[in-house]
């Protein structure tokens, strides 16, 4: 057991002034009116609604709701554009591959390259990585080997029950337990290819909640979507490392998540079920731990001052949302201060705007190295996404929506690689670099901004490339001291004022 830190910083080192751009242009820098408490009020009725059914399909009674329900939050299985899941339909090997990546969290890039001569290419500009760089993850991590002898994966074929066993086995790898010799549970083992396979996952919980199982249970017959959910759910909670349960309601380990940091070690991983957690006051974040929510909307933390700061120490986050409820004092949803922290599918909210100070979703200053993917940062008084000092971040697949100024914005002498990010409606810009900041941004979409798609103001430099910028007043605005490069691949278009403003051409 630890001593809990009871002390709360009362202001942030480093604090910056609202942005102040070169060129006079209107800056917004009003509090959080009727329509942003309202936009706050959705986030959070959102949260608690969507504790309940997902799918219509899938039901209070249905066996694999717990596993559809946390797959489907965490962006690895999704359901039809009629809404509903299907859990009693088959699944093809190459949906599968895409499945287990996903599950367990590889990244896919297109220089992925898939060797199976059967494999198609994608031709879906909305999952351009499905289904040939899926399965070339899927084959380069050993998940899968496909029919050596014709050097094919068969990628349409239904897949299998004891293919899906053998392919969980395999990412299980270390963390499995091999079964005594003299072991042997409900299931059969005499398939000469899977039967182990079939045997290690019993021993090892990966078949539990498998409806059905018995010895007549027919690892031959075809997977549904429903009993792949149930079996990469398993995977998921084998592959977590051990933590204390803490439940909106107040049961589990510890009945409120600041007991449970008061008594954990170091590096233990608090679990949080769905609903809503409140906190009485900045949770002050002094030694390395992990916080697990049951999705972006389903769990939320929220406070009416800042709700995190994270001080000089390791820090991951997932699944949840950070939400700050207050409005008379200023407030970020998060900080980060000279810590190394990695948030995914986290939703930073609220974030407060009171003279000069707060109103971030998410504040990364001081030497502070992040990692942030599959994130949302919307409806903040000042900015989605903010780094200043020397923090350095990867910031991939986020969303930074309806905030006050900007999407994401860099001061001082900060650094990031920025990609695949989608920041729109924002007050002023969509990505911001100021100061001396730089930053690769490519891949992103900007749209929909009160003033620039992407700025780059002061000396600030970087690379920008790949991105769609519409519907702002810019496209893309450099100031004259500014020096980034810009390639000629960025889709500008439907800007009202200019596509491209380049001062350092006048």
């Amino acid at each position: 057991m630890r001593e809990q830190d009871t002390a709360k910083p009362t202001t942030i080192r480093g604090e910056r002034p609202p942005i102040r751009h070169v060129r006079t242009r209107s800056v917004h820098r009003t509090r959080r009116g009727i329509a942003g408490a309202l936009l706050l009020a959705v986030i959070l009725v959102l949260v608690l609604a969507s504790t309940a059914f997902a799918f219509p399909d899938v039901l209070s009674n249905h066996p694999y709701l717990t596993a559809i329900t946390a797959l489907s939050d965490r962006g690895v299985i999704s359901g039809y554009q009629t809404g509903k899941f299907g859990p009693q339909d088959l699944v093809k090997r190459q949906q599968f591959a895409k499945m287990i990546v996903r599950d367990l969290g590889f990244p896919v890039t297109t220089s992925d390259i898939c060797t199976f001569k059967d494999v198609d290419p994608s031709n879906n500009p909305a999952d351009p990585l499905y289904p040939d760089h899926y399965v070339a993850v899927a084959a380069t991590k050993l998940l899968v080997q496909g029919y050596p002898a014709d050097n094919t994966f068969r990628p349409l074929n239904s897949i299998t029950r004891r293919q899906v066993i053998t392919m969980i086995v395999r990412a299980a790898g270390p963390a499995l337990i091999h079964p005594p010799t003299d072991w042997n549970g409900d299931l059969d083992y005499s398939d000469p290819t899977h039967g182990d396979n079939i045997r290690i996952a019993e021993f090892n919980g990966l078949t539990d909640g498998l409806v059905g199982l018995s010895r007549t249970w027919d690892s031959g017959a075809f997977a549904t979507r429903g009993e792949c959910a149930q079996m990469l759910y398993n995977l998921s909670l084998l592959l977590t490392p051990p933590g204390v349960q803490v439940n909106a309601d107040g049961s589990g380990d510890y009945p409120t998540i600041e007991a449970a940091v008061a008594n954990i070690d170091t590096g233990t991983t608090i679990f949080l079920g769905p609903g809503q957690f409140v906190l009485s006051d900045t949770l002050v974040v002094d030694f390395s731990f992990n916080l697990v929510g049951s999705g972006m909307n389903q769990t939320a933390v929220t406070c009416k001052n800042t709700v995190l700061v994270v001080d000089s120490v390791s820090f991951s986050a997932q699944d949840l949302t950070f939400l700050c409820t207050g409005t008379a004092d200023s407030a970020h949803g998060v900080v980060s201060q000279d810590a190394t922290v990695d948030f995914q599918r986290c939703r930073f909210a609220g974030g407060v705007r009171v003279g000069e100070d707060g109103g971030d979703g998410l504040y990364l200053l001081g030497t502070t190295a992040a990692t942030v993917s599959d994130c949302a940062a919307e409806s903040n008084d000042l900015n989605g996404i903010e780094l200043a000092d020397t923090a350095d971040a990867t910031l991939t697949g986020n969303t930074c929506i309806n905030n006050g100024q900007t999407g994401i914005i860099l001061f001082n002498d900060a650094t990031g690689s920025l990609s695949h990010n989608t920041c729109s409606n924002n007050t002023l810009d969509g990505i911001t670099l100021l100061d001396d900041a730089s930053a690769l941004v490519e891949k992103s979409l900007c749209t929909g901004n009160g003033q620039d798609g992407i700025f780059f103001g002061g000396r600030s430099s970087g690379i920008c490339r790949t991105n769609e910028c519409s519907n702002n007043q810019w496209g893309i605005y450099i100031d004259p001291t500014a020096n980034p490069t810009i390639a000629g691949d960025n889709s500008l278009h439907g800007n009202t004022v200019v596509n491209l403003y380049d001062g350092r051409a006048l």
